[in-house]
């Protein structure tokens, strides 16, 4: 689940560097607010998400300054650009990475440290691998656990044209939306596979090859079309 993912990932580096607290988030700006999901390194422990008025924090220009990406601050205390309503009345030092999603819109990551902290360039370089590594399995789990939604909404849809005899007029929808979604989830997937460095590939039975990346494409020095179909052997 993606409450899962996210505790994982900011668990892990809150422990490996020590800080009190760490969270993603992701402004929607047209409907003025902001989603954060963290990590609390300190009492009260654990995860936490909340909804934020953007207009709150600044509005859409606080959003664009404060994503903009290698953002480090080692001395927060006379630094406003992190708002109270996300740790700024608490943190002496913080550090924010950006990732850039396909659409244009942005999620970030932000560190935050009770106590004096120099954040270096390497620092931000961790920052922003995490959260290129971790986000898109994040958007994974979001695209499954809606379309798990959407397969009970047909189930339903579908009892009820087998009682009555008749198609109800939600089922096309429902179908175009899970139709959609499953689009969504395969180029979702294939962002991901195709990202990594390491070998992947899936074969069947006959052991085959149906899939493979481009990271082993590459090492073959073949095309989708050259491999798939092909055994180890060949």
């Amino acid at each position: 689940e993606e409450k899962d993912i996210v505790r994982s990932a900011l668990s892990a580096l809150g422990g490996y560097w020590g800080v009190s607290r760490l969270f993603f988030a992701e402004a929607n700006e047209t409907q003025d607010r902001l989603l954060v999901s963290g990590q609390r390194m300190e009492e009260p422990f654990g995860g936490y998400a909340a909804t934020v008025p953007l207009q709150q924090l600044g509005g859409s220009a606080w959003w664009r300054s404060y994503a903009c990406g290698d953002l480090a601050v080692d001395d927060a205390r006379d630094d406003r650009a992190l708002p109270d309503a996300l740790g700024g009345d608490t943190a002496r030092s913080y550090a924010v990475q950006t990732l850039e999603r396909a659409d244009g819109s942005r999620v970030t990551l932000t560190v935050v440290a009770d106590v004096l902290r120099v954040f270096r360039q390497s620092d931000l370089q961790l920052l922003s691998a995490l959260l290129a590594r971790v986000w898109p399995f994040v958007e994974r789990a979001r695209s499954e656990e809606g379309l798990e939604v959407e397969l009970k909404a047909l189930k339903a849809l579908l009892l009820e044209r087998e009682r009555s005899g008749r198609t109800p007029p939600a089922l096309d929808d429902a179908l175009a939306r899970i139709t959609a979604e499953l689009d969504l989830r395969h180029r979702l997937y294939e962002t991901i596979l195709s990202g990594t460095p390491d070998l992947i590939y899936v074969f069947e039975l006959e052991h085959r090859f149906i899939y493979a990346n481009a990271a082993l494409l590459d090492a073959w020095n073949r095309s989708l079309r050259g491999g798939i179909g092909k055994t180890f052997l060949d």
